[in-house]
């Protein structure tokens, strides 16, 4: 996805190389829940990212930052997501070249063909949690650009671009090559919520793909703490406090600035929009400057005012996140609930908070949330299987066009493998390639399973998909 960049200070030198950060801490015990929520706990998993970054001069550039520079940038994204993680996704920097003079005449904008080229030079080659970030010099010819590959697990890698050595944007691409979304923003006329139409945005409010101006995947243009949904999309989130059906429940929690551990994620799913799940952060007022010593930008929102983010399912990026705006404000504190206020969604809930009297790090939120009952989605899906020789061997291929009226998590399973894709939107396609190992593999299927969830309720629906052997 690509990501238009601003120009930014480049991060001053750290005292740690990337890779070598402190161990990660202790998993704390998990504090009952507040009255009226439960608590959902989930084991998080330790990942390191294994990076190379190359430095290309493509054809009428000229370097205008250095080794050194490169390296100061990576170890200030590879901190940043050390420290939202709780230490639990770390990088390591394998490599980090000196400049490389371009062979050919390829413009700097051809992402591809100078990926190609680092990797051809590199002996680079793709593999769970391996990423090639690839450098151009920033100013024309240069895109105002940069890009990263969209995995869709925090262990896929891929290969990102991009012009200077902006630490935010190296978190940000590296970001979606670990499954991350862009984090949206919808300001609607009249309401802070809305209900999707037809798997889209309503027509009356106004969707923002960079929108969220105080997550790192949105338009930060800084590093600032993840919102509490791109932590659960990384599986970096430890808990989530739910709150209860017909009830009203008072948490007092701390800040997104306290980390994946430590912050009051609150966290429900819809009982009238099947497959959508809302989101409650709270930012206090100096929660952007966290990460300050780390990186430098002159783009950066700094709003010094405390708020409540809320945040649901984005209907046209499933595996994504929009915040709410109050409709009316066209400014950017219009996505922060403030304390005199109560937000009512499109569900029923209530939301309001209150500071705590002991400082702005920490905040007493309130949630109402009224449960209807909830209407079990039909699952629907378009299976096909069939063969193909690639090198040596053959593989089996299935592709699966989601039919329901919902998103769904698909699995697909062959005596070869098994594949999952989550969120899929309807009408969307996914394909799995699985190598047999076999140069003529005998005929057999598919299986393909559905799953939503719609409240407390999940629903699965199984599929078949024959291919003939070769």
């Amino acid at each position: 996805m690509r990501r238009l960049l601003h120009g930014s200070a480049i991060a001053g030198s750290l005292l740690v190389l990337a890779g070598l950060l402190v161990a990660p801490p202790a998993v704390a015990e998990i504090a009952d829940a507040p009255a009226g929520f439960d608590v959902v706990t989930r084991d998080v998993q330790p990942h390191t990212a294994r990076v190379t970054i190359a430095l290309v001069a493509p054809p009428g550039t000229q370097p205008n930052f250095s080794r050194d520079d490169a390296v100061a940038s990576a170890n200030a994204a590879a901190e940043f997501l050390s420290r939202e993680t709780d230490g639990a996704l770390t990088v390591e920097i394998e490599q980090v070249t000196d400049w490389m003079a371009a062979p050919n005449d390829a413009p700097c904008s051809w992402e591809s063909v100078w990926q190609d080229f680092a990797a051809q030079q590199l002996g680079w080659e793709r593999g769970n949690g391996r990423h090639l970030t690839v450098m151009v010099p920033y100013g024309d010819p240069c895109p105002g650009w940069a890009n990263g590959e969209q995995g869709w697990s925090v262990d896929a890698g891929g290969r990102t671009f991009q012009p200077g050595p902006d630490a935010s944007t190296l978190a940000h691409e590296w970001g979606h090559n670990m499954s991350q979304a862009h984090a949206f923003s919808t300001a609607c006329a009249d309401t802070w919520d809305f209900r999707a139409v037809d798997g889209r945005t309503p027509a009356d409010c106004d969707r923002q793909e960079y929108g969220n101006r105080l997550d790192n995947m949105g338009g930060s243009w800084t590093l600032t703490p993840f919102s509490s949904p791109s932590l659960d999309r990384l599986g970096m989130l430890p808990t989530r406090f739910v709150p209860r059906c017909d009830a009203t429940a008072t948490a007092t929690v701390a800040s997104v600035a306290a980390g994946a551990r430590d912050r009051g994620a609150i966290s429900w799913e819809s009982s009238v929009e099947p497959g959508v799940r809302y989101w409650v952060d709270y930012r206090d007022g100096d929660a952007s400057a966290k990460y300050a010593p780390l990186h430098v930008s002159g783009w950066a929102f700094t709003p010094g005012s405390s708020g409540l983010q809320i945040l649901r399912t984005d209907p046209e990026v499933p595996f994504g996140a929009t915040v709410l705006e109050r409709p009316g404000d066209a400014s950017d504190w219009a996505q922060l609930v403030r304390a005199d206020e109560a937000v009512t969604l499109a569900d029923g809930t209530r939301v309001s908070w209150s500071p705590v009297a002991s400082g702005t790090d920490r905040a007493d939120v309130t949630v109402e949330r009224t449960c209807a009952p909830v209407t079990t989605p039909a699952l629907e899906a378009d299976a096909v299987a069939s063969m193909r020789k690639i090198g040596g061997s053959t593989h089996v291929i299935v592709a699966v066009t989601n039919r329901s009226t919902v998103a769904v998590d698909v699995e697909i399973a062959t005596l070869y493998g098994k594949k999952t894709f989550t969120s899929v939107a309807p009408g969307k396609k996914v394909t799995a390639t699985m190598n047999t190992r076999q140069s003529i593999p005998p005929a057999g299927e598919a299986t393909v399973t559905l799953s939503t969830r719609a409240g407390d309720t999940t629903s699965t629906r199984s599929v078949t998909a024959p291919y003939a052997s070769r």
